[in-house]
């Protein structure tokens, strides 16, 4: 079974876990790369850091070789634990992968976040080359964290990587997630380019609680600029968990990113609590991927999961979004692909009390339309595919105002529009219309074709197997309750 769902890691033994991070690395130094997954196990007691190696990555991102046994980090000595990371990298240039454990430590007082390294790691994960002492991260400046995590950068020309300390720090209000660079690191754990000034915000955090932290470091779309790629799961009041990614655009050697793209949620995610999570990038048959692992905490013992993500989509696979250089001159709050190919835009007032009395609204003339049809295929330049059906008015003389309308197309290709804002007040803010009607691709107009028993605003509307269309819900023209009868259209 490809990796493109949540995949168990065989034999977990936590009942709590405090932390965890995920990294991909070739062990055997052979081309072959190896999952290596790590997790804080909180007992009664002390807690313990553990790590194992999966190995022998397929294309599909699946652990194709064995698992290799659970290994403690020596010296684990935190009783309490707010988050733990991973990263493996050549650091001394002798051909074997060091790789690098990092921990919060939660005592009574301020938490500390804290790293050491295991050098020459051999082919089953083992360390060879012994364990620097721990390396305290300074400025930690968080009381209460949700998670943290680790990357390691590419090396420069000396073969230096720098250190990527990210975490999520659990304020008083809302959440916030930090990174922090140490330059150049040795295998020694020494940071001997010392440390950026200061902790760097990821813009647009949204969160009041996470459980799950993670970042990683690549060049994905292969221009020679370094992205950085941040992770979190939100563990939202009363709903089941989510995990996001986000990615930041060509670093600087501050640590500034040109550019943010939008959160994007991680698909297939199940838990509902989370005790740790974490992301690593990878190449996988010529295309970078990335890997997601998290902690489910369920009633009972909790499990280890991971999963692949394309980062990079073939648009003839996927498709593409695109801005184009001109404008429908209409909110898009409504849009229908027609059967030709075309794509109706249609809104009405958009949201707009002041364009709903307007005395133009609806003047084709003046630009102030209601609906636009779109022909793809046709020249894009300013508005040469740009089509504009004449306006529907009411019995009133006003233009019908598709807002938060229902649609739905018949079998005869028509797209039927039920409900809408028939008026906009003070309280209640809209009314819900009562009217049908129909949009004809062929002829490029709209027609009244029916009216419905009370208004719907915001209804929603469902083809039926029979041909006909149901339409359910919406304020009704009063606007102070749902319309909850149901109603058939043929």
């Amino acid at each position: 079974m490809p990796a493109d769902e949540f995949l168990p890691i065989p034999d977990w033994p936590s009942w709590e876990n405090q932390g965890a991070d995920v990294a991909v690395a070739s062990l055997a130094n052979d081309g072959t790369l190896d999952l290596i997954v790590f997790m804080v196990d909180n007992p009664g007691g002390q807690n313990r850091g553990l790590y194992r190696v999966g190995k022998t990555l397929a294309a599909d991102g699946t652990v194709a070789g064995n698992w290799t046994p659970w290994l403690d980090v020596p010296d684990w000595f935190a009783w309490e634990n707010q988050g733990a990371g991973i990263a493996l990298a050549d650091l001394d240039l002798d051909g074997r992968q060091d790789m690098v454990v990092f921990m919060v430590d939660s005592p009574p007082q301020e938490n500390r976040g804290l790293f050491r390294v295991g050098r020459k790691i051999d082919a089953q994960g083992n360390v060879t080359g012994g364990w620097t002492p721990w390396v305290e991260v300074p400025g930690w400046g968080s009381w209460e964290n949700q998670d943290a995590a680790i990357a390691l950068g590419p090396p420069d020309a000396q073969g230096r990587c720098d250190l990527f300390v990210f975490m999520i720090d659990n304020g008083v209000e809302a959440n916030a997630g930090r990174y922090r660079i140490g330059r150049k690191l040795t295998a020694e754990g020494d940071v001997s380019g010392g440390w950026s000034d200061t902790w760097i915000d990821v813009p647009d955090w949204f969160p009041w609680e996470n459980q799950g932290a993670g970042i990683a470091i690549a060049d994905l779309d292969s221009n020679g600029a370094t992205d950085l790629i941040v992770f979190q799961v939100d563990n939202a009041p009363n709903n089941q968990n989510q995990g996001f990614y986000r990615v930041g655009r060509n670093l600087d050697a501050n640590g500034r990113t040109d550019d943010w793209s939008t959160w994007l949620g991680v698909p297939h995610w199940f838990s509902w609590e989370n005790q740790g999570a974490g992301i690593a990038v990878a190449t996988l048959a010529g295309k970078p991927k990335l890997f997601v692992l998290m902690i489910d905490n369920p009633p009972a013992q909790n499990a280890g999961y991971f999963q692949t993500l394309d980062l990079q989509h073939d648009p003839a696979q996927y498709g593409r979004w695109d801005v184009q250089p001109f404008h429908s001159d209409v909110l898009a709050v409504h849009t229908a692909v027609l059967p030709h190919g075309k794509v109706l835009f249609f809104a009405g007032s958009g949201s707009s009390r002041k364009r709903f009395e307007s005395p133009l609204f609806g003047d084709e003339a003046h630009g102030v339309e209601i609906s636009a049809v779109w022909d793809p295929t046709a020249s894009p330049a300013g508005h040469a595919n740009f089509s504009v059906p004449a306006t529907l008015r009411t019995a009133n003389g006003k233009p019908f105002d598709f807002f938060c309308a229902g649609h739905e197309f018949l079998s005869d290709g028509r797209l039927l529009v039920a409900g809408g804002t028939l008026l906009y007040t003070d309280n209640p803010l809209f009314l819900g219309r009562n009217d049908c009607v129909a949009f004809h691709p062929d002829t490029n107009k709209w027609t009244f074709v029916a009216s419905m028993a009370h208004g719907r605003w915001y209804p929603t509307l469902i083809s039926l197997g029979d041909g006909r269309v149901l339409a359910a819900s919406g304020l009704t023209e009063a606007g102070n309750a749902l319309n909850d009868a149901l109603q058939r259209r043929s």
